[in-house]
């Protein structure tokens, strides 16, 4: 074996001489690298391996390892610190315990500089020497110390990757771009590509990357030339540089990049971007005689090219007496020239005021004025044509209102003719009072379309849009109001309702789980006329975690009423009066010894004494039925439980409802098997919880999750009925909202009037609006998008014995099925979406959370 023998001149003396005859003593050797030439070429050029160690650190220990004295010595070392010479000398080191069995031991690493920052603690080499006897204040020579490759050296690869061939920069239409095309280099250890655009003369060197650097995009390489882009992928891509200039030469360079960080020479394309592609065409374009000599042009400028983005370069417009002249390009371009409105950016309206005398306009003859668009490039654009029109005199007319039902604090989309081009106002008066009107807020006035945004505090309503001249036109608007930021993503479960009062203002309480308080502490919030009233109240004695909620009003008592179940399975209740301070909640021990409670359900019952808030508990827990009474909600007065079982069948997700004669009807699941079916449970004893009697069914339909029980007023010289929203579950899985008359059940699975296709069902019930009864429901479908929709359908068209038949959904919001929807709604089976009917014509309050 030959070796590299470069004696380094490693003085490690220690800081303090001893003269005590029995002190440590110290240890000298010489180091010598093993040699091997064929790594010595790849770690730098033609240098000697050893010139690639950038720091030696060396340990003098006993037998088994204890340290007795160390040193490191580096390249560049810091002030006060041994310098690594790779040349001549010795090296001592001090401080050496005497004694026998001793080891010197010693690492080599690589230089940073040459390996960059992912080696930079890589080891190279390592020496051991053994067996050395150090003598009290003597220095003991070990020999030399053999310094051998590591098994697991680092990959010292100098060699760079070839360039990649061949490369292509091929010209695209819209002018700002080159599409890039390149080929992977030969090299099995390819990581990656780095793309850079040289705008300076084509014959400027192009310069070298620096091994063990990364590039970002922007990074200057030279005067002229910066990174465009970093494709960390050994696969070759297709890549568009954008932002280039129409009709500027320049050169794509791209480098190729190893894993140990050499990069190739650059491989170079050349091309000159040039834009072919028209602009579009503007868009609502008006021309509008306002007299006094003076008309008005307004249309929504186009984009730089037709269907894609960029702003152009300016606009071209001429007037003649037919449109047949200013359509055809070459008639138009002969025209005189007017003088043109500044540029805008795409989907900006421009409006600019020209003289009838500047756009050749003749009395008693028609005229009509063109207007396009050019780019940078010269390309012209289709040339948008308008009738100038003396100021409309007839009322405008309304085609649609998308969306048909509004959401407050979103914008309305008001489509017709006749709006006139200049704004006027959009106002919308509240249904249950003639005096509670809000003026929208107007994002964009053409003579077909106006975009306003209702405020948070709008409610259903009439619509009016007023153009300057007083002329008006008017449209029935429903409104989801909806109070923003109250609950959190993720909250526990929560209930909401509320009434309307006589006073035509309207109230709502929420009841619900939120650790902003402290953890599963319950809080209380009350809205009126959908904005929350000042600070939710927390009450002191809920402080573990509620696993069901419910809640409802009575009218009778003028009270909202809560219940819960913490973790203990212990009851709360929680009363809210609409007109006086909140009273605290009452405690009430429940007697349920185990399980988790399912869904519950809650009723505020008549015939109590004066004064009394009786109510009817029941849910489910272990596939078991439990009702009770509470005698009085604000005391404790709790009658216990009755338990409804079956040996053979499990029930779940129980629902209440209570008709104004008294009458109770439960809905639950029962589910035996695999098969779930709805129930239905009634009950004529006021306030037994054992007088509910099951009702023989055939044919019962099958349920999903959700399902939610209503008693609806018929119309005027009907019976009050009740009726099943229900989740109705197809044998494949997919489910559809369908409803069951009670007193069909049994021969029919009802009808699937609220929404067609797979969906699931949030929240429904009853708004009664300009002496109209409607059943109302909201709905996600959670297949592909979580899309939301609200539909009401009228009690009319719901009579006994209709045939099936879908009314379409109002769609009120998109979003991907994986987030919330913006609409603010989970589209998750656990989380329902409450809204709350608030009332005769007071609307609806959906709770946005």
């Amino acid at each position: 074996m030959r070796v590299w023998q470069v004696i380094l001149l490693l003085v490690l003396v220690a800081t303090t001489a001893c003269s005590d005859p029995g002190g440590p003593g110290g240890i000298t050797a010489s180091i010598v690298f093993q040699d091997a030439p064929g790594v010595a070429r790849r770690a730098l050029n033609t240098a000697a391996l050893p010139d690639s160690v950038g720091r030696l650190e060396i340990k003098a220990l006993t037998a088994d390892g204890a340290l007795l004295a160390s040193t490191a010595l580096d390249l560049n070392p810091a002030a006060g610190e041994d310098t690594l010479l790779p040349a001549g000398g010795t090296w001592r080191l001090d401080d050496v315990a005497a004694g026998e069995g001793r080891v010197v031991e010693a690492e080599a690493f690589v230089r940073q500089d040459l390996v960059g920052e992912g080696l930079s603690r890589e080891v190279a080499y390592r020496g051991r020497i053994t067996g050395i006897t150090v003598a009290p204040n003597e220095v003991t020579s070990a020999g030399v110390l053999v310094m051998t490759l590591v098994p697991d050296r680092p990959d010292l690869d100098f060699e760079a990757p070839d360039a990649p061939a061949p490369v292509s920069a091929n010209v695209l239409p819209e002018g700002e771009s080159l599409r890039v095309t390149f080929g992977r280099p030969a090299q099995d250890d390819v990581a990656g590509f780095v793309l850079a655009v040289a705008t300076a003369s084509t014959t400027q060197p192009r310069p070298s990357l620096e091994r063990g650097r990364t590039y970002f995009p922007g990074d200057p390489l030279a005067a002229g030339i910066v990174v465009d882009t970093v494709w960390p992928l050994d696969a070759p891509a297709i890549v568009t540089v954008d932002g280039l200039t129409d009709g500027v030469p320049l050169a794509i360079l791209v480098y190729a990049y190893d894993e140990a960080g050499n990069y190739s020479v650059a491989a170079e394309a050349r091309g000159v971007p040039s834009d072919t592609l028209a602009p579009g065409a503007p868009t609502a374009l008006t021309a509008v005689n306002l007299g006094s000599d003076t008309a008005q042009i307004t249309f929504v400028a186009p984009p730089e090219d037709a269907g894609g983005a960029g702003t152009v370069s300016g606009f071209e417009v001429r007037t003649a007496d037919t449109q047949a002249a200013l359509e055809d390009p070459a008639t138009f371009a002969g025209l005189p020239a007017v003088s043109p409105p500044p540029v805008a950016a795409p989907g900006q309206t421009v409006r600019f005021d020209r003289t009838l005398t500047e756009l050749g306009v003749v009395v008693g003859n028609p005229r009509y004025v063109g207007v396009r668009a050019v780019d940078a490039a010269a390309n012209a654009g289709l040339v948008a044509v308008a009738l100038l029109v003396e100021n409309a005199t007839v009322a405008p007319s309304l085609a649609a209102v998308t969306p048909p039902v509004g959401l407050a604090g979103r914008e309305l989309v008001l489509t017709g003719v006749g709006f006139g081009v200049a704004q006027g106002t959009v106002d919308l008066t509240a249904t249950e009072t003639a005096t509670t009107m809000v003026t929208l807020s107007v994002a964009r006035w053409t003579d077909g379309e106006v975009v306003a945004a209702l405020p948070i505090t709008a409610r259903t309503g009439r619509l009016r849009l007023t153009r300057p001249d007083g002329q008006y036109v008017e449209a029935s608007l429903p409104v989801l109001a909806q109070v923003v930021g109250q609950v959190q993503d993720q909250v526990y479960p929560f209930e909401l309702i509320g009434t309307g009062l006589s006073n035509g203002r309207s109230v709502a309480a929420l009841y619900r789980e939120d650790g902003e308080f402290n953890p599963w502490e319950g809080a209380i919030e009350r809205f009126y006329d959908a904005m929350a009233e000042g600070t939710p109240w927390a009450p002191r004695t809920v402080t573990r975690r509620s696993t069901w909620i419910a809640g409802t009003y009575g009218q009778q008592v003028d009270r909202f009423l809560f219940v819960a179940a913490d973790d203990l399975i212990s009851m709360s209740t929680a009363l809210v009066s609409s007109s006086t301070v909140t009273p605290d909640p009452l405690r009430l021990p429940v007697g349920v010894t185990a399980g988790q409670p399912d869904r519950a359900a809650v009723v505020i019952l008549g015939g109590g004494l004066p004064g009394e808030v009786p109510a009817m508990v029941a849910f489910s827990v272990a596939g078991t039925i439990r009702t009770a009474t509470v005698s009085d909600a604000r005391f404790q007065a709790f009658d216990g439980f009755y338990a409804s079982s079956s040996p053979t069948s499990q029930y779940e997700a129980v629902t209440l409802a209570r008709r104004s004669d008294g009458a109770l009807l439960m809905a639950h699941r029962t589910v035996t098997g695999t098969v779930s079916e709805l129930s239905l449970r009634d009950n004529a004893g006021g306030l037994d919880p054992a007088a509910f009697v099951a009702r023989p069914s055939t044919g019962a339909p099958r349920v999903g999750e959700r399902f939610e029980v209503l008693a609806v007023p018929q119309v005027p010289g009907g019976a009050e009925r009740f009726c099943v929203i229900y989740e109705h579950l197809h044998e494949d899985g997919t489910t559809e909202i369908r409803l069951l008359w009670a007193d069909q059940y049994g021969q029919s699975v009802g009808v699937a009037p609220f929404a067609a296709g797979d969906r699931r069902l949030d929240d429904a019930g009853l708004v009664i609006r300009e002496g109209e009864v409607y059943i109302a429901v909201l709905a996600a479908r959670v297949q592909g998008s979580a899309e939301l929709s609200y539909t009401e359908v009228p009690l009319s068209a719901l009579a006994l014995g209709a045939p099936d038949g879908a009314y379409p959904g109002v769609v009120l919001d998109i979003a991907p099925v994986d987030h919330v929807a913006r609409m603010g709604c989970k589209p998750y089976l656990q989380r329902a979406c409450p809204m709350v009917w608030l009332g005769d014509d007071a609307g609806v309050m959906f709770y946005r959370y």
